[in-house]
């Protein structure tokens, strides 16, 4: 069974068990007290998650297409307009040119030199540039829309 199948049925017990006497049975590592689902950050998980969402509603009044190619994803892809991208990944570096003609903004989805020990990692595109959240609620801008160039920047 691989790690994620077992993170997986981990949440899936605590979850289904939490308000039963079977929870009490439970090694001290299982109990749901250890688990803490409102925390960003798990040392025993070493996975990365982030997610990408297209904010920007239908601009001069038509639909806005916007695209993105990344270190992780070479093929352009699509955001759909409230449809997030999400991704379980490591901790590498990974880049992103997001493209909405005739603007595009380079930027780091994950960086681990800005993000620290972050785990889950937001991302919301707009009208007016790109959003950056670690609880998916507060948001801080991190850039603008520029000029279109060819290179993915690093």
């Amino acid at each position: 069974m691989s790690t994620l199948m077992h993170i997986s049925l981990f949440f899936f017990l605590v979850l289904c068990f939490n308000n039963s006497p079977f929870v009490d049975s439970l090694p001290p590592i299982l109990h749901p007290i250890a688990f803490q689902p409102d925390s960003n950050y798990h040392p025993d998980i070493n996975l990365l998650f982030f997610s990408m969402v297209n904010n920007i509603a239908n601009y001069n009044h038509q639909p806005s297409r916007l695209f993105f190619i990344g270190s992780f994803q070479f093929i352009e892809y699509e955001l759909e307009l409230g449809v997030p991208y999400e991704k379980i990944t490591n901790f590498e570096v990974k880049s992103v040119r997001m493209i909405w003609r005739p603007k595009c903004a380079n930027f780091h989805v994950y960086d681990p030199k800005t993000e620290g020990n972050h785990q889950r990692i937001y991302w919301s595109v707009r009208e007016d540039g790109i959003y950056h959240s670690w609880d998916n609620v507060n948001w801080d801008k991190r850039t603008g829309w520029g000029v279109c160039t060819w290179a993915i920047s690093d």
